[in-house]
């Protein structure tokens, strides 16, 4: 083998090891933030069944066993018959060594089993006959066990009785003499611990519990790595944003996660830099696009960070923006800017009650302009859908180099695909191990209805550590519940609109 061929074997083994490496981490990441999700909760349900179900089956097979126990001596006799009244029994070594070998034979013999029915009277036996010879010696001790102390005492005392009888074809005759008198148990000798049998079946439902969370890992189709996006989705990731986690401090409001808040790590504002970078990238081959939808499968997927950093981070390099909160079922630009003051928005706009100048409001002191307001649409889609929205849209465009629309989630809502028959570009938002592949597949399928180009994905809220893959930053997006007011038009979520302490509105 050349060096050249087995540098390039070295190297194929050194890939597979890492890809098998990065498959382990893979699930046990997905175990860990199923655990951290409801893992501790099936692991309490399944330990109280499994402790539950093994004490109730345990009760209910329960069958008691008596014991009944005898202790004597087997002598062997010098005379001819069992008649013969002047037969001496003795004992030698010879002899005990034969009542050894035969004394368990003759105990499970079938016709001592006979003899003993004939005996009691009663058709079968059901208790279980052992015998134990004591090495060297002619002492025998008979244990009977059976499910009632009655039956177990009457078995013992019939094979002592019949023993003799049976054993004169083996033995000769033979005498027993009484060392222990046949004593039973009062109580079953084989009652559960029904405490050891609650927690063994614990156990059980543990170890049962972190199977589930085995299957739960292996059978995950979430977006959880960059190379999902070429794998499965085939699309093009522009930037990589990370989770953010502020420290609570008493009495201070929600802190916003922007590239302008100072409390905000480098990693991010660097992040957003990188994407402002390639999305403007994809944008030199389409000179005349500038108007810039931001959508996502599901609601709390951080489209509105996105949308909001994107417009901030366009507005750093000396454009400028309008941001446009487009999502008329769930406006949540302002919150996430913590704006408390009143103000028009989109909708106002298009039932005309205000002018598109009177309604933008500028954001601090940048060059972005936002155009959001406070109320919900009756009727969002036909809104976005109609004229008034594409004059609204060509009206926008002579008043900024860029026009960001943070719409609502096209997984759920036909919002989004109204309104991208007046943008330009798509953007879409994919937060980690959160959609199901297929579901963000649908959702862009539905996107590409309107013909509408998407200029490639954001792979937003990049967890660090085991239960994040490895993606370097930590923190967390989130005001709203899992689906926001979302529920009341869709299949998901909630109906109310919860706030939680995070940072990140959606």
């Amino acid at each position: 083998m050349s060096e050249q061929q087995h540098n390039s074997r070295r190297a194929e083994e050194a890939w597979l090891e890492d890809e098998n490496k990065i498959s382990l981490e893979l699930v046990l990441g997905d175990m860990w933030k199923g655990f951290l999700r409801f893992g501790w909760i099936v692991m309490l349900v399944f330990a109280v069944a499994g402790a539950v179900i093994s004490t109730v089956h345990t009760a209910a097979t329960f069958s008691p066993r008596y014991q009944a126990v005898s202790t004597f001596t087997v002598k062997a006799s010098t005379g001819m018959s069992d008649s013969d009244d002047r037969a001496n029994f003795y004992y030698s070594s010879q002899s005990a060594e034969q009542i050894a070998s035969t004394f368990p034979y003759i105990i499970h013999n079938d016709v001592m089993y006979d003899v003993i029915k004939q005996d009691l009277g009663i058709n079968a036996i059901s208790a279980s006959i052992s015998a134990e010879v004591v090495p060297d010696t002619n002492m025998v001790t008979v244990k009977v066990q059976d499910s009632s102390a009655e039956s177990a005492l009457a078995v013992l005392n019939s094979v002592m009785e019949n023993y003799p009888q049976v054993a004169r074809h083996v033995l000769g005759s033979t005498k027993l003499s009484v060392l222990k008198k046949p004593t039973v148990t009062e109580k079953p000798i084989n009652t559960p611990s029904y405490p050891r049998k609650a927690v063994k079946g614990a156990m059980m439902g543990i170890l049962l519990a972190f199977a589930v969370l085995f299957v739960y890992a292996v059978t995950r189709s979430t977006i959880r790595t960059e190379d999902d996006f070429r794998d499965v989705l085939n699309q093009k990731c522009l930037g990589l944003l990370p989770l953010m986690k502020f420290k609570k401090i008493r009495g201070d409001a929600s802190p916003v996660v922007s590239v302008l808040n100072p409390r905000v790590n480098s990693n991010f504002r660097e992040s957003v830099r990188a994407l402002r970078v390639h999305i403007l990238k994809e944008l030199d081959s389409h000179p005349k696009d500038r108007v810039i939808l931001v959508t996502s499968t599901l609601p709390n997927e951080g489209k509105t960070t996105v949308s909001l950093n994107l417009a901030l981070s366009l507005a750093q390099n000396g454009a400028s923006v309008i941001l446009v909160d487009a999502d008329l079922r769930n406006q949540t630009v302002k919150q996430a800017l913590n704006i408390s003051e009143e103000s028009n928005g989109l909708a106002e706009v298009l039932k005309q009650t205000v002018t598109i100048e009177q309604a933008l409001v500028p954001y601090e002191d940048t060059r972005v302009r936002l155009l959001a307001g406070d109320h919900v649409s009756e009727h969002p889609s036909e809104q976005l859908g109609s004229k008034k929205m594409a004059d609204v849209v060509t009206e926008l465009r002579t008043m900024a180099d860029y026009v960001v629309l943070d719409s609502a989630p096209c997984g759920m809502l036909s919002d989004a695909i109204s309104l991208a028959e007046h943008a330009d570009c798509a953007l879409y938002v994919i937060k980690q191990d959160y959609a199901t592949a297929n579901r963000i597949l649908s959702g862009l399928d539905k996107l590409s209805v309107s013909r509408i180009r998407v200029i490639g994905c954001v792979f937003n809220a990049i967890a660090s550590g085991l239960s994040g893959y490895g993606y370097g930053y930590y923190g967390r997006y989130g005001r709203y519940g899992r689906y926001g007011r979302y529920g009341r038009y869709g299949t998901y979520g909630e109906k109310e609109h919860a706030l939680s302490e995070q940072a990140k509105p959606e």
